[in-house]
């Protein structure tokens, strides 16, 4: 370009030259002035034409330099496309995990509600439930019935229910007229008809009472009835007695019992089965208050608490139930409520040793003015085993302390020493020093702990905490270094828990727990159950007995050596 330029502006200044040079002097001299100026134009516009040069060549520059930008920038342009597509398709799939997840969540929430319903019943917050299709077809079947025509099918029922329970095997029972009795005129006997369990079947027992017009003065006489648990009853004690021990401790249902009697082609109809069970409470309730305070007056008890659904205004509320256990007596009692009131009933007063977890409802009764409270080792080792995972190291070295400590108490059994004073004198020589190392142990351990919430540092806590209570059998050979007499005493609760929705009310919770307790009792001592409640179902009114002679220690070495059904039905 600038060589371009030169030729263009050097050939008209050498022409202007060149003419300039060829005139005369007096043109020369009259031209001058117009030559120089023509020659300092041309040097403006070669001057003008250079710059131009120069300006075109940054241009030039430039714009090599702009077009590198520009491909630097379309290749960041599509880096960052492809960047985008990479996000898009992360957003993508990020909204379609949470899309999943939260479908997750939903259904995981709905099963844990589902599972709530389950456990505790119907919530204020009711689920609408579908109506069931067949029931709503008899309720408008009944409806269109008649009076009369329900009456029928009322009388027709229970005509074949009376059907089935009159094929029953039958024996007969005749009771005699009083000896010395003057002679008369014999008359048909008076017959009842009492259902009695004879263990594999129900019979029909029938009552036949003899009867006599006596010559003097011609009175009719009738043998006296036989005593029941009800007077002019239709069920026989042992019958109670089957109904309740499957109830309590065979954690049986009464509905399950209903459908198991009528495989045994006798229909008893569950509210009959209640009114059996709840009459048998109401009857040896003075016996559950005989080992109330049979208990109280314990040197060394253990005690526990689970929990029991119980129904009440149509929904189902968490009731709980206690057990306070001695070696030769079991305690059982409902409550609404898990709070001290129930420890402070039953215990309240009472001296002696109480062993149980570290639940602060226990604080109350235990201290200076009240039992002794001694730990449960077993609960404590669970704590620490729940989370062995998380810190092995540390808590394994504890977990097999505490195992020592239970292999002291097996070698007194072992030796038979157990609960004497060579018992106490081998806790001493061998627990005392597994002892002072574990809590060693557990010290050094929390102190060089930095989380307080971590649930290791709870479950080892617990057992820095619980030391004095722990530690309460190095002094005493009778306190158990656990309380696991009352956890499995209260694995029944569980089972039941496991086989019924729920308790009726609190009164038949109640109920259940004074029955449990009694028969609970009876297993302690090697006395048949269903014998022995049989038995006090009828005793419990005799003049001269007192309740505690009916308690089944006592009953076992007095009636219960003789012992015979009542209705003898063999």
């Amino acid at each position: 370009m600038p060589t371009m330029t030169t030729r263009l502006t050097a050939a008209p200044r050498d022409l202007l030259h060149s003419w300039h040079g060829e005139q005369q002097p007096i043109v020369r001299a009259l031209a001058q002035p117009m030559v120089d100026a023509m020659s300092t134009a041309f040097d403006e516009l070669q001057g003008a034409l250079n710059a131009r040069d120069e300006l075109l060549e940054k241009v030039s520059v430039q714009l090599g330099a702009l077009s590198q930008r520009l491909e630097v920038v379309e290749s960041e342009a599509r880096s960052y496309h492809v960047k985008l597509e990479v996000s898009q398709t992360a957003l993508a799939l990020a909204q379609a995990t949470a899309t999943d997840l939260t479908a997750k969540v939903d259904v995981t929430t709905d099963r844990i509600h589902v599972l709530e319903r389950q456990l505790f019943g119907t919530k204020s917050e009711k689920q609408k439930k579908t109506p069931d299709a067949r029931r709503g077809a008899r309720k408008r079947r009944q409806a269109e019935l008649s009076d009369e025509e329900r009456a029928q099918r009322r009388a027709a029922a229970a005509a074949r229910r009376q059907a089935k329970l009159d094929a029953l095997r039958t024996v007969t029972r005749v009771e005699p007229l009083p000896v010395g009795l003057p002679e008369g005129r014999a008359l048909p006997p008076a017959t009842s008809v009492v259902y009695e369990w004879r263990r594999g079947e129900l019979v029909r027992v029938v009552i036949s009472r003899e009867q006599r017009v006596v010559s003097n003065g011609g009175a009719i006489v009738t043998a006296s009835p036989v005593e029941q648990v009800v007077e002019g009853g239709s069920y026989g004690p042992a019958l109670y007695a089957k109904v309740v021990s499957d109830k309590v401790l065979n954690a049986i249902p009464l509905r399950r019992q209903e459908r198991m009697f009528a495989r045994l082609g006798a229909p008893l109809p569950m509210s009959t089965l209640s009114a059996l069970f709840h009459r048998a409470g109401e009857v040896v309730h003075v016996l559950y208050l005989a080992l109330l305070a049979h208990v109280r007056t314990s040197a060394h008890l253990a005690a526990d608490e689970t929990p029991l659904s119980v129904l009440a205004d149509g929904k189902t509320h968490a009731g709980w139930v206690w057990v306070f256990a001695a070696d030769d007596a079991l305690l059982f009692t409902y409550s609404p409520s898990r709070g001290k009131g129930v420890p402070e009933s039953v215990l309240g007063g009472s001296r002696g040793t109480l062993t149980v977890d570290g639940y602060t409802s226990y604080n109350s009764i235990t201290g200076e003015l009240g039992r002794q409270r001694g730990g449960c080792w077993s609960h404590a080792r669970r704590g620490l085993y729940d989370v062995l995972e998380h810190d092995p190291t540390a808590l394994q070295p504890l977990i097999d302390d505490i195992g020592e400590l239970f292999y002291v108490e097996e070698l007194a059994r072992d030796l038979g020493i157990a609960g004497t004073a060579d018992h106490l004198a081998l806790r001493e020589a061998r627990s005392r020093p597994v002892l002072d190392g574990l809590f060693t142990k557990v010290d050094d351990y929390l102190a060089q702990a930095t989380d307080g919430r971590a649930s290791v540092v709870k479950a080892v806590r617990y057992v820095q905490n619980q030391r004095e209570p722990l530690s309460l059998f190095l002094s005493d050979a009778a306190v158990p270094v656990h309380n696991n007499l009352s956890e499995r005493a209260l694995r029944i609760v569980a089972l039941l828990r496991k086989n019924s929705l729920f308790a009726g009310g609190d009164e038949p919770a109640q109920t259940y727990a004074e029955l449990l307790s009694l028969l609970s009792t009876c297993q302690l001592h090697d006395v048949d159950p269903e014998d022995w409640l049989a038995d006090v179902l009828l005793a419990v009114t005799e003049r001269g007995l007192l309740a505690e002679d009916l308690l089944p220690w006592n009953w076992k070495t007095s009636r219960g050596l003789g012992y015979k059904p009542y209705f003898d039905t063999a």
